[in-house]
């Protein structure tokens, strides 16, 4: 069950990055609507981006945290 956990959120991660990259807007709508979904999905990327070590997803988390902090600077 701990892996499903691990591969949906990086799934996201994943996808949250790559509307980031095609600047699409709309992915925040939907975290905006849902703050206490991102709120959730933000604590376990920043204690998964600790316990990982597999170099290409600790990027992809990382990745992920900046453009949060971006999107937070932007609002």
């Amino acid at each position: 069950n701990g892996e499903k956990k691990k591969f949906h959120i990086m799934s996201i991660v994943v996808m949250i990055n790559e509307k980031f990259r095609e600047r699409l807007p709309s992915i925040w709508q939907c975290i905006q609507e849902k703050p206490d979904h991102f709120s959730a999905l933000f604590s376990h990327v920043c204690r998964m981006i600790l316990e990982e070590s597999n170099v290409k997803e600790k990027t992809s988390m990382l990745i992920f945290l900046n453009h949060c902090f971006l999107l937070s600077a932007l609002t």
